[in-house]
């Protein structure tokens, strides 16, 4: 499994989840949501690059 806003924001997170005081869970919680919206995000620019949409 490629995680790579984990790799790049870890030391964020976890001063955020301390900051927080937020449970492990709501931690992999929190880890596992922003990875997907970021996995979804760069496929729709793959889908628009691959359509070849003229610019506005």
């Amino acid at each position: 499994m490629r995680l790579p806003r984990l790799a790049k924001h870890w030391d964020q997170d976890l001063q955020e989840a301390a900051r927080q005081r937020m449970s492990h869970a709501a931690l992999l919680t929190h880890i596992v949501e922003e990875e997907y919206r970021l996995q979804g995000d760069r496929a729709w620019q793959q889908r628009l690059r691959r359509a070849r949409l003229p610019e506005p």
